[in-house]
C-alpha cells in the first residue's frame, strides 16, 4: 500500500433491471427465480455486501438468484420465456401432500421426506422456534403444452409460481392467511409419472415452504395459477414429403424480439485505513558490556530482535483472530470421544435423546471422522466461494496431535529440524491436499479451515503493509547515557471474503463421557 489509506474494490456482475418483460406484475423483478439487481453468480449478496458472508438459500430454505443451489434441475436467464396461466381445477392440479416441518412423526416418515428428496435446507428448518408448512403441489403437464408455446422442461428450475396468484389459486384456512409469504423450492422442481401424481397424469412437482397454515385448492374455473417458464423454439415439420426439412413458427422465443434479458456491471468499494505499532527497548552500558563478555553477546541485536518478533507476533495474533471471529462458511462440531457421535452444526450428543449410532472401529479409525469434518467445511467453501475448496488448516499442538494419527498425515520431517520456531508452523498436510499449520498461542480445541486463493483476485484477506518493519538508529540519552532502539510498522487489514474461512470445534478434547441415559 503506497498511501496511509486506500480502497479495495469489488467487481461483480448483476442482473439488469431490464429482464425482458413479464405478464404478471408480481414477478415485474424476476425472470426464472433471478431478480433484478442480484449477483449472477448466486446469493444474496452483491460486491462489497460479500463482505459480511453470503447465504445461499433464504430464512425458508427458499432458493436465491443465480444457479446456486438450482443448478441441478438445469438453469436459465436467457432462454425465451411465457408465463402460463394454468387451471386450478383439481383436474388439471392437486395437492400431493401438506405437512408441518415440526411434527417430528410426519416430517421425518419416508413418504414425505421422498417427496422432499431429503432436502437438508429444509429439514434444517427443524431447529427453528417457528412453525413452518411444506406443500407438495402436482400440475398436469399438459397445462404448459399449447399449439403455439411448449415449455423446456430440460430446465425446470425455471419454472416460478407467481407469489400473487397463490393467494388466489388456494382457499385459506383464515381469510387473513392468504397475506403469509409462500416460497418456491425450486431446485426441488421436478417431473413426476402418473402413478406419483395428485393429478392421475403425468405432472409437474412444485414444493413450497409458508407458515404453518391450512389450507386448499380452489376449484372455480375463474381462479388460476400463473407460472414462468422458459420455452422451446417452436420449429415443426415443413410439410409431408420433405424428410428433413423443418421451419420456424411463431412464436419463437426471442427472435425479432426487444425482450432480450440483460446483465450489467457493478464495482463498488470499501475503505482500508493504515494502523501503527510501535515497540522501543533501552539497556544501560553496563549490562551491554557484561552480556558481550560473559556470553559473547550483542544486547542490542538481541533486543532487536525481540521487538521485530514480538511486532510479528502481534500482527500473526491480529491476522488470526480476524479470521476465527469473521469465518462464515460454516461452523461444525466434533467430538474426540470415540463412539460419540455429535450433530455436526450443533454439538450435540446424538445419543442424548435417542440410541446413537454404534462405532466398532479403533481410536484412529475415529481419527478419521474429524478428517470427514474438515471436509465438510471444505465443502461450504467451496459451495460458497465457487473457487475450490479448502487448502490449509490452523490448529493448536493438541490437535495437530490427533491429526498424526490419520492415515492421509504426512509430516514435513527434516535432518535439520532442531531449530525452534516462534509462532505459526508448517508442520505437514493432509493427503497431499490440506497443509497442517501449528501455532502454539491458537485456541486450542478449534480447528481454522481456509482457502489461499492463487491470485490476489481470490483474496479471502487483505494485510496491507504501509510503512514496512522500520528500525531506528541506537539513541544515547543525554541525561543518563543509556542506549535506546525502537521498531515500528504502519499497515491496514480487511477480510474481504469470510466465507473463504470455516471452523471446527472439538468437543471433549481432554476426554469426555457420553450421555447414560
Amino acid at each position: 500500500m503506497s498511501l496511509p489509506s486506500g480502497l479495495i474494490f469489488f467487481l461483480d456482475f448483476v442482473f439488469s433491471p431490464d429482464l425482458g418483460g413479464t405478464s404478471d406484475a408480481s414477478q415485474a423483478n424476476n425472470r426464472f427465480g433471478n431478480i433484478s439487481g442480484s449477483s449472477i453468480y448466486g446469493g444474496d449478496r452483491v460486491g462489497a455486501e460479500i463482505t459480511g458472508g453470503l447465504n445461499l438459500v433464504g430464512n425458508l430454505a427458499q432458493d436465491k438468484s443465480g444457479p446456486r443451489t438450482v443448478g441441478g434441475r438445469g438453469y436459465a436467464y436467457a432462454s425465451p420465456k411465457t408465463s402460463q396461466k394454468l387451471s386450478s381445477k383439481t383436474t388439471y392440479m392437486g395437492i400431493k401432500k401438506q405437512w408441518g416441518i415440526h411434527s417430528s412423526s410426519l416430517h421425518t416418515a419416508r413418504n414425505q421426506q421422498q417427496l422432499i428428496e431429503y432436502d437438508p435446507d429444509i429439514n434444517a428448518l427443524t431447529a427453528s422456534s417457528t412453525s413452518y408448512d411444506v406443500l407438495v403441489l402436482d400440475v398436469a403437464q399438459s397445462q404448459f403444452l399449447s399449439a403455439s408455446t411448449t415449455a423446456d422442461f430440460d430446465v425446470l428450475s425455471a419454472f416460478v409460481a407467481s407469489a400473487s396468484a397463490m393467494s388466489t389459486a388456494f382457499t385459506w384456512a383464515n381469510a387473513d392467511d392468504s397475506t403469509y409469504p409462500t416460497h418456491q423450492i425450486r431446485r426441488l422442481t421436478r417431473v413426476v409419472n402418473a402413478t406419483e401424481s395428485a393429478t392421475s397424469s403425468k405432472a409437474v412437482r412444485f414444493v413450497f415452504t409458508l407458515d404453518s397454515r391450512a389450507l386448499t385448492l380452489t376449484t372455480t374455473a375463474a381462479q388460476a395459477l400463473y407460472v414462468q417458464c422458459p420455452i422451446k423454439d417452436n420449429i415443426t415439420n415443413a410439410g409431408s414429403g420433405r424428410i428433413g426439412a423443418v421451419v420456424g413458427a411463431t412464436e419463437w422465443g426471442l427472435e425479432g424480439s426487444a425482450n432480450i434479458p440483460e446483465i450489467d456491471i457493478k464495482v463498488d468499494s470499501v475503505a482500508v485505513t493504515a494502523m501503527t505499532k510501535k515497540l522501543k527497548a533501552k539497556w544501560t552500558p553496563e549490562l551491554g558490556q557484561d552480556l558481550n563478555a560473559y556470553h559473547n553477546l550483542d544486547a542490542e541485536v538481541e533486543l532487536t530482535s525481540i521487538l521485530s518478533e514480538q511486532i510479528a507476533l502481534e500482527i500473526d495474533r491480529e491476522i488470526l483472530g480476524d479470521l476465527v471471529g469473521g469465518a462464515t462458511a460454516s461452523t461444525y462440531y466434533w467430538s474426540r470421544a470415540p463412539g460419540l457421535f455429535v450433530n455436526r452444526t450443533t454439538g450435540a450428543e446424538i445419543g442424548a435423546s435417542s440410541a446413537a449410532p454404534d462405532f466398532t472401529g479403533t481410536v484412529s479409525e475415529w481419527y478419521e471422522t474429524l478428517i470427514e469434518t474438515i471436509n465438510d467445511v471444505s465443502a461450504q467453501i467451496h459451495r460458497k466461494t465457487l473457487r475450490g475448496g479448502a487448502n490449509f488448516i490452523v490448529c493448536g499442538p493438541e490437535v495437530a496431535n490427533i491429526l498424526e494419527f490419520t492415515a492421509g498425515y504426512r509430516a514435513n520431517v527434516t535432518a535439520d529440524d532442531e531449530t525452534g520456531t516462534v509462532g505459526a508452523v508448517k508442520v505437514g498436510s493432509l493427503s497431499k491436499k490440506l497443509d497442517v499449520i501449528v501455532d502454539p498461542y491458537f485456541l486450542r480445541n478449534v480447528i481454522l479451515v481456509g482457502r489461499r486463493g492463487n491470485s490476489f483476485l481470490e483474496s479471502g484477506y487483505v494485510y496491507a503493509p504501509y510503512v514496512p518493519l522500520q528500525t531506528t538508529p541506537t539513541i544515547f540519552g543525554v541525561e543518563d547515557f543509556v542506549p535506546r532502539k525502537g521498531v515500528m510498522t504502519r499497515y491496514a487489514k480487511k477480510m474481504v471474503r469470510p466465507d473463504m474461512y470455516g471452523l471446527v470445534i472439538v468437543r471433549g478434547l481432554l476426554g469426555e463421557s457420553g450421555s447414560t441415559g
